[in-house]
């Protein structure tokens, strides 16, 4: 019992921490100063390379979710049990406003900051097929990633990840603002206390999550793989 608290208590900081390190890094890639202008392409490459260093530092312990609808799909495809989603999603929420706002705290961004918002001239129904298609594509990634066959390829699953989110951050980011996760889009909102449309960042990635990751498992994955053997081998 002792044991299992410690992982639990482990996966719950993994996550915090994870989720805390993406927003204050990846959106402070996203200010411009009167000495440097901005990018999509520098905010994407960005926020890419600060996933892969979170699942880098904490993939070996919680799986390096950062995000509950990874979540959702790894309890659907039985890599962690369906106990953990609360644990991993309260960890994810809480380090999504603890590390935005230690940045906004830092550098006192201005209101509505860092925001996942339909982009000008997108309809909120056109953003949320774009956040439902873009999260499938994370997913059945995470999925794959899952399965036993891709077993021996784990040591470059960081970059394969961030690489992943990059790209999808390229396409997306512009139009419907690139979140796939609830986590990633609730800090900002919360800071700024602007939730208009804040429910298509977590039905659109949510309801993605939960069909692909079915359809992936029924379809394509034939064994089950742990994100984090560890972990698993103590909480299941």
């Amino acid at each position: 019992m002792e044991l299992r608290i410690k992982s639990i208590v482990q996966c719950f900081f993994a996550e915090f921490l994870a989720t805390a390190m993406v927003l204050f890094t990846g959106c402070m890639g996203a200010l411009e100063t009167n000495q440097f202008m901005n990018s999509l392409f520098q905010y994407s490459l960005n926020m890419a390379l600060m996933v892969m260093v979170a699942v880098q530092c904490f993939g070996h312990v919680s799986g390096g979710h950062i995000n509950p609808a990874v979540t959702l799909a790894s309890a659907v495809c039985g890599v962690v049990p369906f106990h953990m989603i609360l644990v991993y999603s309260v960890a994810q929420l809480c380090g999504s406003a603890v590390g935005f706002g230690l940045l906004k705290w830092i550098m006192s961004t201005e209101q509505g900051f860092c925001m996942t918002l339909p982009g000008t001239g997108i309809s909120v129904g056109q953003a949320f097929a774009i956040e439902f298609v873009i999260t499938s594509i994370l997913i059945m990634v995470c999925c794959a990633s899952w399965d036993m066959r891709n077993s021996k390829y784990q040591d470059s699953l960081a970059i394969r990840l961030g690489l992943t989110v990059g790209t999808l951050l390229f396409s997306a980011a512009n139009l419907s603002g690139g979140s796939m996760s609830p986590a990633r889009s609730f800090g900002p909102a919360l800071w700024s206390l602007n939730f208009k449309n804040n429910w298509v960042y977590w039905v659109a990635p949510l309801s993605s999550s939960l069909l692909t990751s079915f359809v992936y498992k029924k379809s394509f994955m034939t064994t089950r793989q742990s994100s984090s053997q560890i972990s698993m081998e103590i909480v299941d």
